[in-house]
């Protein structure tokens, strides 16, 4: 259910955003989520190289 609930989040938001603002709204705002993403990925600790047990 919870997966029929979600459906709608995505296609009415953007669909508003359209009819608001255009094609070049939609656009602005995929840039800007593209730019949260990457600065959330920032934000990821780096990952370090797995140690070796010497024997």
């Amino acid at each position: 259910m919870a997966n029929a609930g979600g459906r709608p989040t995505g296609p009415v938001p953007s669909r508003l955003l359209y009819d608001w603002g255009g094609l070049g709204a939609c656009l602005w705002v995929s840039v800007a989520c593209v730019l949260a993403a990457a600065m959330l990925l920032l934000l990821l600790p780096l990952r370090s190289a797995p140690q070796q047990r010497h024997r």
